[in-house]
């Protein structure tokens, strides 16, 4: 009675903090309660982590590419000389460095794979999906998907779901450029109102907002771009609570709250550049919280299917004796 069926995915945007989905998808794929799952909505760092489920991939192959990331100096450090790029090429550095390292692991994992199209990955991999993006010529949200965009490349639209502006380049589509979902729709839960919440999983990244103390250094270059990512975050924050989040279907989230990383985006900006920092120790403890956390949470969404069965039941109660 109490055995989970999770067909659909939510997953939310976070930065590095999205580590945290690998340590929950490790206790998930131990429990099996990624086998039935037809349906993934994702943003941001969370689209990522969806390709990973959709091409099924082990956790030790996803782990892998997380940490070969972190030490990719050409997505993790731009040096002073590359500022420019901010206004001849409109971000710092392109989004698709990280997609390369997934790319690379795949055409080992299936030779016979170029590019995918939301069509194509549905048809060999039984899943659709769903990335959140803003348009940043209309200002406005778009979710790719089969139902809207089949012929639209998996990677290209994950990598707009991901580009956080003026750090990554925004992404052409079909004659108009697109960013990070986080702005406009950061958590798509929505897009399944019509499915039974006990056959979803909503992984939320979430964090309340410090106190900040306001600096009196002198403002420059670095201290925007620091301020900016911070920003940011609290837009994406603010986004995901006023208007996705329905606080009577809380308990249904997998929404860990002691997350000691502060920042989603662990970026130092000095003199030499900008590095986007991120250790295997940090790595180590998200990948750690968030398999206890999800064990955590799915022994509570167990019981709420449990009390919710017996209730139905009514006078029934014998058949849990």
């Amino acid at each position: 009675m109490d055995k989970l069926n999770i067909t659909h995915l939510v997953l939310s945007g976070g930065g590095m903090k999205g580590v945290i989905f690998i340590g929950a998808l490790r206790y998930m794929y131990i429990e099996n309660l990624h086998k039935n799952i037809t349906h993934i909505a994702a943003n941001s760092i969370g689209s990522f982590v969806a390709l990973f489920i959709t091409f099924k991939l082990t956790i030790e192959e996803i782990e892998k590419i997380i940490y070969d990331s972190k030490d990719d100096n050409n997505l993790c450090y731009i040096p002073t000389k590359n500022y420019y790029k901010i206004i001849s090429e409109l971000g710092l550095c392109s989004i698709t460095y990280f997609m390369e390292h997934l790319k690379k692991l795949l055409r080992i994992k299936y030779p016979d794979m170029k590019d995918m199209t939301f069509k194509e990955v549905s048809k060999r991999f039984g899943i659709n999906l769903y990335f959140s993006t803003t348009n940043i010529n209309r200002c406005e949200n778009r979710i790719f998907s089969i139902d809207d965009t089949p012929d639209i490349s998996v990677f290209t639209a994950c990598e707009a779901s991901m580009s956080i502006p003026l750090i990554f380049n925004p992404i052409f589509i079909e004659g108009e450029y697109y960013y990070d979902g986080a702005f406009t729709n950061n958590f798509p839960i929505k897009i399944f109102s019509h499915v039974s919440k006990e056959h979803i999983i909503g992984m939320v990244i979430y964090k309340e907002k410090n106190n900040y103390e306001p600096s009196n250094k002198k403002i420059n270059i670095f201290f925007i771009l620091r301020q900016i990512c911070r920003m940011f975050e609290i837009l994406r924050i603010s986004q995901v609570t006023g208007n996705e989040i329905k606080l009577e279907d809380k308990d249904y989230y997998f929404m860990p709250k002691d997350i000691k990383m502060l920042h989603s985006m662990n970026i130092n900006v000095n003199r030499k550049g900008v590095k986007i920092d991120l250790s295997t120790e940090q790595i180590n403890e998200m990948i750690l919280y968030g398999f206890t956390s999800m064990a955590e949470y799915i022994e509570k969404r167990k019981e709420l299917l449990y009390n919710k069965n017996k209730a139905r039941l009514g006078d029934n109660s014998e058949l849990f004796d």
